[in-house]
């Protein structure tokens, strides 16, 4: 069967390209759609699902339990972790000069790809807070509402120590701030209620 195209809908492609796949798209010979596509199509049908575009780490969705570079069953998450460590690693020159370097997630996808799945997962992350911010009109009717995403551990205040097993965490709590206050009161609240909450129990410890 013989198909015969107009040279603008034929594109080159790569030559020598590995049976896995290109694991960084800047490596292509020819950058066009097809060209990336082709190499995305690749590495995912060889179960690899991340790939460099320089600085950045492209992810696949795996539509599956994989059992390659995202397997997390096993706790193996070392080639997940080389990868992240070799994208983080050429954003180091700009935040050795002294600039601010903000990181970004961008999710796409048709309808069911598991966009709201991954952003859920983010936003609920115990590494990461959230503030939600609600606007009401004058009838108190919903007009807008805004998210804003800030890592925990950037806003906890050091010198108070939690009481964990480990002993070395630092964090804020504010029966901390009440304890330095009064701490006299505090004593004599605790010792009345420690009975009735886990938290002032640990405090009265703590004292």
């Amino acid at each position: 069967m013989n198909l015969e195209l107009s040279r603008d809908r034929v594109w080159p492609r790569e030559e020598d390209e590995p049976d896995n796949g290109v694991d960084n798209l800047v490596n292509l010979t020819y950058i066009n759609n097809p060209c990336i596509l082709h190499a995305l199509h690749t590495r995912f049908m060889a179960n690899n699902m991340f790939t460099h575009v320089d600085n950045i780490l492209l992810a696949l969705n795996p539509w599956g339990m994989s059992k390659g570079q995202c397997d997390v069953t096993t706790q193996n998450y070392e080639p997940l972790r080389a990868m992240l460590k070799g994208a983080l690693s050429k954003m180091a020159p700009a935040v050795a000069g002294g600039g601010t370097y903000h990181h970004s997630v961008l999710l796409l996808g048709d309808s069911g790809s598991g966009k709201s799945y991954i952003a859920n997962a983010i936003l609920r992350s115990s590494r990461f807070g959230r503030v939600v911010k609600v606007g009401l009109d004058s009838q108190n009717a919903l007009v807008a509402a805004t998210i804003q995403c800030f890592q925990v551990e950037s806003s906890r205040i050091t010198g108070f120590h939690t009481l964990t097993k480990s002993g070395n965490t630092t964090a804020f709590h504010v029966l901390h701030l009440l304890h330095q206050t009064h701490r006299k009161q505090d004593e004599q609240f605790v010792e009345q209620h420690s009975n009735n909450n886990d938290t002032l129990g640990q405090l009265k410890v703590w004292m």
